[in-house]
């Protein structure tokens, strides 16, 4: 692929997405694109397979071809065949009820044989993980469960070039590692593959190209090795050394048991908890002024614990006991953001309780300057990238001052110097008193800033752990 002197501008902006990319992308390269959040990496794949212009308004200049083609010059068949891309936010792409329908949907379309469709279905949730969910509803699925399939109906295509936005950010570590294992096969079998990411100490030993972006521009394009670990660390992103906690069983031995609490303190108590096959008789406290990671594998159980203590579901067993008031961040900003602006999203629920107009204000502003949204107030939500929408709805739930603060991986999407500011903020807040349980995958996260760990398996929390004490 060659992109020259490419620009867009969305419509309706001053300030253009991408300003005068030069790429040069082999083929059977692994293309790692990084950058701060927000800097143009969605947007840059999005021209690469034509969604931009051909979906997307706005000004293009410049020009992407593929084989000295101009995306734009191929029809929609061809595109899809040849660059196949796989969203960020995996509910953008699944659009059937059952797994294998979802992966044969695009073979239908290329007109395959009913055998051939069988065998790259098969090859195509096989290389993911999913084989045992192949008669499953795609509604059961977790995020991360979802993530990869999004990922195998894109593979069963058999596209030259393939397109990944940010792959890693919903799945557990075996997923992580499994997926990054079918790209460097992919790779070696020929195939292009263009991946953009924030973890990079896990992306980096597969790269054989990587591009470094913000706002808009190319700042770094070159080798692996030649990259700069300060110009990492300038953009707030993470640098390439390992994670500290490669494995849940590592975390797990960095930390003290916690067996029983004998305080009566608790701001909420679950007793017995289940729900449907999902969830097994739960106990445990949450307390005033402490943070909680919850961790464990896709589909564990992690989001519909946080659904149930957010009151969007109702046990089957058991039951929670608490009188404080619960805020919950969903997994998929998408579905909480429907204002049209920023500022509007965040103070919405403030005047829906009749708060006086200054107090609003003055909230919304404090609330947009932690969390590093000031800029964007007046940009629609659904206009940003996916980290700053993620932002946009915590920063919503935020303002209304919860005493309970459930956060389903807030961050994903986000590079390093983000989610040190979002977590440094939610830490002033438990100073207050407030309490915070967030579920997520990035286990360095989990260990510099929970006060305890739940890990959570089939259902059920098998561990909960602290740093240090005697509890």
């Amino acid at each position: 692929m060659q992109i020259e002197e490419l620009s867009f501008t969305y419509a309706g902006k001053d300030r253009p997405a991408l300003a005068g990319i030069n790429l040069s992308i082999k083929e059977g390269e692994f293309l790692l694109i990084t950058g701060p959040t927000g800097c143009g990496k969605s947007t840059l794949l999005k021209t690469l397979n034509g969604l931009i212009p051909a979906e997307v308004t706005g000004n293009l200049e410049g020009k992407v071809q593929i084989r000295g083609v101009p995306v734009t010059d191929l029809n929609h068949h061809d595109r899809c065949s040849t660059i196949g891309l796989i969203f960020q936010n995996p509910d953008d792409q699944l659009f059937t009820t059952k797994v294998e329908e979802e992966v044969g949907f695009g073979l239908e379309n290329l007109n395959l044989s009913q055998t051939e469709m069988e065998k790259r279905i098969t090859a195509a949730l096989c290389q993911v993980g999913l084989e045992d969910f192949r008669h499953g509803s795609t509604f059961n699925l977790s995020g991360g469960e979802k993530q990869r399939l999004a990922i195998a109906s894109v593979l069963a295509m058999q596209p030259a070039v393939l397109a990944l936005d940010e792959p890693l950010a919903q799945l557990d570590l075996i997923g992580v590692k499994q997926v990054l294992e079918v790209l460097l096969s992919l790779k070696k079998r020929g195939v292009t593959v263009i991946l953009v990411e924030h973890r990079l100490p896990w992306v980096v030993p597969y790269a054989t190209h990587v591009v470094v972006m913000n706002q808009g521009k190319v700042l770094f394009n070159g080798s692996p090795q030649a990259l700069s670990p300060d110009l990492l660390q300038e953009l707030g992103l993470k640098p390439k050394a390992p994670p500290r906690f490669s494995d849940l069983e590592t975390l797990k031995m960095s930390l003290t048991p916690v067996r029983s609490f004998s305080r009566q303190d608790w701001i909420l108590k679950a007793e017995g908890l289940s729900y449907l096959t999902l969830l097994k008789g739960i106990s445990f406290c949450l307390f005033p002024g402490e943070i909680v990671a919850i961790v464990g594998p896709n589909g564990a159980g992690k989001s519909t614990l946080l659904h149930l203590l957010a009151g969007l579901l109702s046990p089957t067993q058991g039951r929670i006991l608490s009188d404080k008031s619960a805020g919950l961040v969903l997994q998929n900003p998408d579905l909480m953001l429907f204002s049209k602006t920023v500022w509007e999203e965040v103070a919405f629920g403030l005047k829906s309780r009749k708060i006086p107009s200054g107090q609003i204000a003055q909230r919304v502003e404090t609330i947009l300057r932690a969390l590093n949204l000031m800029a964007f107030k007046d940009d629609a939500p659904q206009a940003l990238s996916r980290g700053q929408r993620l932002r946009v709805a915590v920063a919503s739930v935020l303002a209304l001052n919860p005493d309970i603060l459930l956060l389903d991986e807030p961050t994903s999407g986000q590079d390093a110097g983000e989610i040190e500011r979002l977590m440094h903020y939610l830490k002033t807040l438990t100073l207050q008193g407030r309490t915070v349980a967030f579920v997520t995958h990035d286990l360095d996260v989990a260990f510099k800033w929970a006060d305890r760990i739940f890990f959570m398996e089939q259902g059920q929390i098998v561990f909960c752990g602290e740093k240090g004490g005697t509890h």
